[in-house]
């Protein structure tokens, strides 16, 4: 696998920030491709240099995955379907799948 220079200081910086948060104890969250934490000195400025560089690179992966997650959750749906057609449950007995989060 070929990696970029700018994923490699990607990985080293996500490293950095989640080394130095279970070093101090310090909670990080995320949404739509930032990392998010508490009032700190080091872990913020961290976090705000990686939601600099990679939050939108990170919400069009995110963008992607969602897709891709919806359309492979829409083909075994579909397969689900035509296969409880061949070989259906008792009567009684029902499955069904919860949509996924959007």
């Amino acid at each position: 696998m070929n990696i970029s220079k700018q994923g490699c200081d990607k990985v080293f910086l996500e490293n950095l920030i989640f080394y130095h948060a279970s070093l101090t104890g310090e909670k990080i969250a995320s949404f739509q491709g930032s990392l998010l934490v508490e009032k700190g000195k080091i872990l913020t400025a961290l976090v705000a240099l990686y939601n600099g560089l990679f939050t939108d690179e990170n919400k069009a992966f995110l963008a992607e995955e969602l897709t891709e997650n919806c359309r492979m959750m829409e083909i075994f749906r579909k397969e689900y379907l035509k296969e409880k057609k061949k070989h259906p449950t008792k009567s009684g007995f029902y499955l069904d799948m919860k949509k996924p989060r959007r």
